[in-house]
């Protein structure tokens, strides 16, 4: 067992709500024996007497619940992972609308399609993780998969990208470990502010769709995530790491007593909340009968329905974002940890859209109580980096808060700079290579 429970957001001040439920359940159950103090004894005993119908159900809950866990434990272990680069060549003239179709056809889920398949076997679906990483200034992109996927995913992105090489490298992360003495380190995740349903602001809002565009009249949000990971100087790295697998329709609730909805469900419901809320009420001067008149959108509502719409006609990713800062204690700055990190993702971020906000790991730690002689920040800085490097986000050990990204969405998040992004730690091939290799499936 931790020493420490992974932090979510249920907390207050600091104090996980649990904590603050067992402590209030003592307050009453002291309160009711004061007020009557044979209750104890009265709880108890009804514990004890239907306990015959609790237990087994709690047995039963616990098995199926673990053995689902061990299961799929031990799919997952017989997995062989790679991790691939991505080189881009110097000129890249095609949009994001690009990228949005490699994830289109990434949006695969085999392996759950039985009973037998997903309880006995423990198949899981195949999820890819996107990284961009700068170390010390120089940006690279990669791709981690398992290995039988190796094929399937070049064919998506020489199909869209043939300019670009792919190769097998070995693990960036692989052998990097907390120590205070060596390396520093500072990681997050992120949520989004809002419900699935809102899309965050996207290529298309950016009009980054439109090919015959002026260099000088590109905006690409994205160029300023690159200039942030190539101010990076000696000693200092940076990953971030985009963790995504097919959405099978529902919204991720991890509520208590929530219910689960299709996020695209929700997003029409959202669409009927906004007309019905713009449709002013007319009283009839002759039968004094109300009614809605014609809806009155104002320019902010309509783009919201754009988008809205928009989002629905594309597939959707389970994703999981996460940042990680490493430094040697001699070049660690932590005054770029509220710029670098905290607000990495800012530029995609629209006030009556979606957007993202830290959550979790150390960005938790704002309360001394929290960090007793930082044993807590020390134990977070060595889970984080096991996280990352394992690429676990939908399954033990790290079964971490998730959220819904479209296609769009990602390929906002995650495409190649064209030739008008002049960051200097762009790596670049040197010259343009030749065709795909012509074996490829297709």
């Amino acid at each position: 067992m931790a020493l420490f429970p992974e932090l979510t957001n249920t907390e207050y001040l600091g104090i996980p709500y649990w904590i603050l439920f067992v402590a209030a359940f003592i307050i009453l159950l002291g309160v009711a024996m004061i007020v009557y103090p044979p209750f104890l004894w009265v709880f108890l005993s009804w514990v004890f007497i239907i306990s015959p119908v609790w237990i087994p159900l709690l047995l039963i809950t616990v098995f199926f619940s673990q053995w689902r866990a061990y299961v799929r434990a031990r799919f997952i272990a017989r997995q062989t992972p790679i991790l691939l680069e991505i080189r881009i060549p110097r000129h890249i003239h095609k949009t994001p609308k690009a990228m949005d179709l490699v994830f289109a056809g990434l949006n695969v889920g085999p392996g759950e399609t039985t009973f037998i398949s997903r309880w006995w076997e423990g198949k899981v679906r195949p999820w890819w993780s996107l990284e961009i990483v700068s170390i010390e200034g120089r940006i690279n992109f990669y791709i981690w998969a398992w290995s039988q996927h190796r094929e399937f995913i070049e064919s998506q992105f020489y199909s869209q990208f043939p300019n670009i090489e792919i190769h097998e490298v070995e693990d960036y992360s692989q052998g990097v470990r907390y120590d205070p003495e060596v390396t520093n380190v500072w990681g997050m995740e992120y949520v989004l502010e809002k419900p699935d349903a809102y899309p965050i602001k996207t290529y298309v809002d950016f009009e980054l769709d439109k090919e015959a565009k002026k260099s000088e009249q590109i905006i690409d949000p994205i160029s300023g995530v690159f200039e942030k990971l190539s101010s990076l100087g000696p000693g200092e790295q940076m990953w971030v790491q985009i963790v995504i697998r097919r959405n099978k329709g529902a919204t991720i609730d991890s509520s208590l007593w929530g219910t689960k909805k299709k996020w695209k469900d929700e997003a029409r419901e959202e669409i009927e909340r906004i007309y019905q809320k713009s449709k002013p009420q007319t009283k009839d001067l002759v039968t004094g009968e109300i009614s809605d008149g014609y809806p009155l959108l104002k320019p902010a509502e309509v783009n919201v329905i754009k988008a809205l719409e928009r989002s629905i006609e594309k597939s959707g990713f389970d994703t999981g974002i996460r940042a990680v800062y490493l430094a040697k204690p001699a070049n660690f700055k932590g005054h770029k940890i509220p710029t670098f990190i905290v607000n990495f993702w800012n530029t995609f971020s629209s006030g009556y859209l979606n957007g993202f906000e830290g959550t979790d790991w150390h960005s938790s730690l704002n309360y001394p109580w929290q960090d007793f002689r930082g044993l807590r920040e020390a134990y977070y800085s060595r889970k984080i980096l096991d996280a990352y490097h394992r690429r676990s986000f939908f399954h033990p050990p790290y079964d971490r808060p998730r959220f819904v990204l479209t296609t769009e969405e990602l390929a906002t998040i995650f495409h190649f700079p064209t030739e008008e992004t002049k960051a200097p730690g762009l790596q670049r091939l040197s010259s343009t290579k030749g065709e795909p290799p012509s074996n490829l499936p297709t």
